[in-house]
């Protein structure tokens, strides 16, 4: 009887093995693709083994009548497979040669010249097996007992590969039997669900580590969900908020007291309390560090599963930031909160995926391309909110609701769908904020604790702790004194924690200039109480208690952050790629007060880690005497382990003391204030931070070595870019000292290159998505470096995001190269000044490189975005024409003037100067001689059928470019990733500034309609017609197509001929 049963669970997984490789050639047979043939020999080995397996069955008796069957079905399925691992053991290429083959080659030879059709076979062996699993498995399952059957000495003697599988076949006839039993149903709607039923029994194979089937298949589906859920930004806000003081917060746990307005203890609705339990206080009460202490306190899980009973028990958090460190916008919206939640609870427990979005788990249901967006989203909150039953019991802790950055209506909306979820009893809701009106409103009948009136003991134990770890302050005050002084900074604070930390920051330094208490309790009440806004306290600190001598250094200091935080919005954003990695530590800040010539003079190499531990010392020194508590270090030596951003322990990151400074520092007296006290002085904040960038360049490698402090991979390019970026600026107010600096950073560079250290435009990185959550670092792997003995510039290297290459881009290696150089990088960044202080200096032979005109990199970069603002300059275009620049000369098929044409096609501006900008680009081209009649023709493809493509011709005069852009202000974006509106109406929605871009529009179209009519249209190069069959295949001469490329090239290259004539010719400016 087990031999039968064991015969059977082979040719389920012969028959497993084949379907499964038939379904996956099936969609590449008309790609094209390669396929390694190692597997193809690996898939021939395991197919055979599988063979060998029913053979060595087939012989054995057996008392049951559907033996003969099952044998009769093992001889067929048996000969097809042997065939078929035959054909595969033939893709193997030979020994000699490269491992990989076309798919289409190995697919002719495994499905061709079969007995039967490949179709019409695959039918035959998936009916040999809906038979097999329907009929006759389940008709033996009724006639043994299937524990009995494990126990015989025929089934222990089995093979261990076989016996793995019959037992997965025996388990699951277990479950089918029980399931026909309880059917009700008719006998054809019964064969059905029998048969859905075993669609999800296993096949398996050997060699391989677990099942391949309809439950592997929904697996991948809940890990391509969590993919497209998750962000990395999600845990960003858990790491950048400091650790509680030892001793505080316990009375939470312990001996939290009542209050009218904390009408609840938290163990008190823990235990018994409905509805969700909010926790308020105003800005710096330490609402934030209260809730992860509640996340990292180990009591906290033990709590939350007395309430879930016998229930398994899944604990999500939620962090919203609204503020310029967190660097995404999702943490401070709706979107953000519903995939960080239903990410780790997905992650947790599968199941709640299915339950969450079940129309996304059907069977050949396909996934839109934004899926998920807010509205699935929220249906999904929603589903977890009413289910009657969920797969466990569910425990939400979300912090810092008043920083939605959404209207007061929307705010509302958010917390009456938390305020309705926690009533479910799967649920428990534990939130955060500032009591603002939307949140009084929606929670005034809930559980709710006041903070800042229990924490009392926590703001004593604080000062107490801080002040007694300054040594003098035991000599200089008796105890009675010392106890005194702390109660008068627990008064004043009312409430506020982050004013007693700034208080008491302050009191420890006058502490060495004080001989008694006196001095320091005037200190104290000079600052503004705690039940002011905490822009008095910001306000007292920065015109009051920054000491005059360290005045513009505070104020320098402040600016910088300022400065920096402004700083990813003007960085290329990435699709799939590092995040922003904060660039001011306390070792970049250790520089601050070099000046240019002693940053010129710091040598290449790494820095040891004394000297970064001293440097890192000294920066924390700076910013303390300084800014006197307004800005902070943060440890975060631990990785940020999803993305992949990671501080060294010897160099800690450096940000504002609390989100509301940036606030303060924004507003317009503010502002009038810091620009007052820096007149007369000769200082520029971007130049010396251009100048801390260049010299932490200088440190920059990879490897750690013994006594150093290593970096990661992408930490050189986001200098160069930031640099890049801030240089723009640099050069407006300080060009001498920015062009000494750029010089230095190209030196760097090419040093790192020479020695290998300069990621090559090919790399990129990998990423284990299943390793999101777990606490395991995933860091960006690079797969190979540039050679440094290819002669290439440094700058050839600067990462590109693949997703938003144009149509047009440079960037095929089958073209003439860019031989591109630092000049040529200055350019496509917008450098102006730089560029112009380098033509002046070297004359008409900086624009007579090879490879890559300089005119065309300034009229369109396809390195980086090109509405990132400033990267398109008119000044440079004007330069490179008055050094006799052709708008004409072509690169790789493409003109100048066409590229500036390009840009306009694909322009994404966020404001009228920006069009301002490219309308003088067009017009100094135009005024240069640029050929009117130029156009734009482009292919793309367009799917007709499942397997049948077509392209599309498209073509667009110079007219019909600018009336789109700027008249009608629409634009055709050439890649299919972008964040940005296609309508220029949806980014500038001033009417005055949308009739100020028509104008600038209706006076280009007029320049060029007017050198249309004075210049003779040039002989066009006609493109051979296209022809299509029915099917939706193009086909054309091969001759026709060789022969217009041919004159395509002969032009391109008269055109250049003729450029570097002129050149030769003239005498140089």
């Amino acid at each position: 009887m087990a031999e039968a049963f064991a015969l059977a669970a082979s040719v389920i997984g012969v028959l497993g093995f084949t379907l499964q490789l038939w379904t996956e050639t099936a969609e590449i047979r008309k790609s094209g693709s390669t396929i390694d043939t190692a597997d193809c020999a690996r898939n021939a080995a395991d197919l055979q083994k599988l063979c060998d397996q029913v053979k060595s069955l087939q012989d054995a008796e057996s008392d049951l009548a559907e033996a003969a069957r099952i044998k009769q079905i093992a001889a067929e399925i048996r000969a097809v497979a042997e065939e078929l691992a035959i054909r595969l053991a033939k893709c193997e290429l030979p020994a000699d040669q490269q491992g990989l083959r076309r798919s289409r080659d190995v697919i002719s030879v495994l499905w061709h010249g079969m007995r039967m059709d490949a179709d019409s076979q695959m039918r035959r062996l998936s009916t040999l097996r809906d038979e097999l699993q329907s009929e006759l498995l389940v008709s033996m399952s009724k006639k043994l007992d299937l524990g009995a059957l494990r126990q015989t000495s025929w089934f222990e003697a089995l093979d261990d590969d076989v016996k793995h599988h019959a037992d997965a076949v025996l388990q699951e006839q277990e479950r089918i039997r029980q399931a026909i039993d309880d059917l009700d149903v008719s006998a054809e709607r019964r064969h059905v669900q029998v048969l859905q039923r075993l669609d999800r029994l296993p096949f398996w194979s050997p060699g391989s580590s677990g099942y391949s089937n309809t439950e592997a298949r929904k697996q991948d589906r809940i890990q391509e969900l969590c993919d497209r859920l998750w962000f990395d930004a999600i845990p960003r806000r858990h790491h950048a908020i400091d650790v509680a003081h030892h001793k505080t917060f316990e009375w939470i746990f312990t001996a939290q007291k009542k209050t009218t307005a904390s009408n609840t203890t938290f163990l008190e609705w823990m235990d018994s309390g409905q509805g969700l339990y909010w926790v308020s206080g105003r800005a710096g009460t330490g609402k934030s560090s209260l809730m992860k202490f509640l996340e990292d306190d180990p009591r906290t899980e033990p709590t939350f599963k007395e309430w879930a009973g016998k229930r398994k028990l899944v604990l999500a958090t939620f962090y919203f930031w609204n503020s310029e460190a967190a660097n995404d916008d999702r943490l401070k919206s709706l979107s953000g909160l519903y995939r960080g939640i239903l990410y780790s609870l997905i992650k947790q427990e599968a199941r709640f995926a299915e339950l969450m979005f079940p129309n996304h788990f059907l069977d050949g249901r396909s996934w839109e391309k934004n899926f998920p967006t807010v509205p699935d989203l929220d249906e999904a909150f929603k589903r977890l909110a009413n289910a009657k039953e969920l797969p466990a019991a569910v425990g939400l802790i979300i912090d810092g609701l008043d920083e939605y950055d959404a209207s007061n209506a929307e705010q509302m909306a958010m917390a009456e769908n938390l305020r309705r979820a926690s009533y479910s009893p799967n649920l428990k809701i534990l939130v955060s904020s500032r009591p603002e009106d939307a949140f009084e409103t929606i929670f005034r009948d809930s559980a709710k604790l006041r903070l800042h009136e229990l924490t009392e003991l926590d703001r004593q134990t604080y000062t107490s702790d801080k002040l007694k770890a300054v040594p003098r302050f035991s000599t200089i005050a008796t105890e009675a004194e010392q106890a005194r002084l702390i109660d008068l900074i627990v008064e004043r604070s009312e409430g506020i924690f982050l004013w007693v930390k700034l208080a008491v920051e302050t009191v420890s330094q006058e502490i060495d200039l004080s001989m008694n208490t006196a001095r320091l309790e005037k200190v104290v009440e000079e600052i503004p109480s705690g039940n002011k806004e905490l822009s008095r306290l910001f306000d007292h600190i920065l015109r009051n208690r920054i000491p005059p001598k360290h005045r513009l250094l505070g104020y320098g200091l402040l600016q910088t952050m300022q400065l920096s935080y402004t700083l990813p919005d003007r960085m290329i954003r990435w699709v799939e790629g590092p995040g922003y990695k904060h660039q001011i530590t306390a070792v970049l800040l250790s520089f601050f007060e070099d000046d240019v010539e002693s940053a010129l003079g710091v040598p290449i190499g790494p820095l040891d880690v004394t000297e970064a531990s001293s440097r890192a010392e000294l920066g924390c020194n700076l910013i303390r005497k300084a800014c006197c508590g307004l800005l902070e270090t943060r440890d975060q030596s631990e990785p940020d382990r999803q993305s992949g951003i990671q501080y060294s322990k010897f160099d800690p990151p450096v940000h504002y003391i609390h989100k509301d400074l940036a606030l303060y520092l924004s507003q317009e007296d503010t502002t009038q204030y810091l620009k007052k006290s820096f007149s007369g002085a000769k200082y520029s904040v971007q130049a010396n931070l251009l100048k801390c960038f260049v010299t932490m360049m200088k440190f920059y490698h990879l490897q750690s070595e013994q006594g150093s402090m290593a970096g990661q991979l992408w930490d050189i390019w986001r200098f160069v870019e930031c640099s890049m970026r801030i240089a723009r600026d640099a050069e407006v107010f300080d060009p001498e000292s920015t062009v000494k600096l750029l010089d230095e950073l190209d030196r760097v560079m090419i040093h790192l290159h020479s020695i290998g250290l300069v990621p090559s435009p090919s790399a990129w990185y990998q990423e284990d998505s299943s390793m999101r959550g777990t606490g395991t670092l995933t860091d960006f792997v690079f797969d190979s470096f540039l050679d440094p003995t290819d002669g290439s510039h440094w700058s050839a290297s600067f990462p590109i995001d693949t997703h938003f290459r144009s149509k047009f881009d440079y960037g095929d290696k089958s073209g003439e190269p860019e031989h591109t150089n630092f000049m040529a990088f200055t350019v496509e960044q917008g450098l102006v000044k730089y560029f112009q202080s380098k033509i002046s200096e070297i004359g008409r032979r900086a624009i007579t490189k090879l490879g890559r005109p300089l005119l065309s990199s300034a009229c369109g970069n396809p390195r980086v975005w090109w509405h990132i603002r400033g990267s398109i300059r008119h000044e440079t275009v004007d330069i490179l024409l008055q050094y006799d620049a052709d708008p004409n000369e072509a690169y790789n098929g493409m003109t100048c003037w066409q590229t500036a044409l390009c840009t306009t096609q694909s322009y994404i501006a966020q404001d009228v100067e920006s069009f301002r900008e490219l309308e003088k680009v067009l017009r100094l081209m135009l005024q240069a001689g640029a050929d009117p009649h130029a156009n734009l023709e482009w292919t793309t493809s367009k799917r007709i059928s499942k397997r049948n493509w077509t392209d599309i011709q498209h073509f667009q005069s110079a007219i019909e470019l600018i009336e789109n852009t700027f008249v009608h202000q629409k634009i055709e974006t050439p890649w299919s990733y972008h964040t940005a509106s296609k309508d220029t109406a949806d980014r500038i929605t001033s009417e005055d500034d949308r009739r100020e871009i028509a104008r600038l529009g209706v006076g280009l179209l007029d320049l060029l309609k007017e050198k249309q009519r004075a210049a003779p249209r040039r002989k066009p190069i006609v493109r051979p017609k296209i022809k299509r069959s029915n099917t939706g295949n193009s086909s054309v001469t091969v001759k026709g197509i060789s022969r217009w490329r041919e004159l395509v090239s002969r032009r391109t290259r008269v055109w250049r001929v003729r450029f570097r004539a002129r050149f030769q010719t003239k005498p140089t400016k």
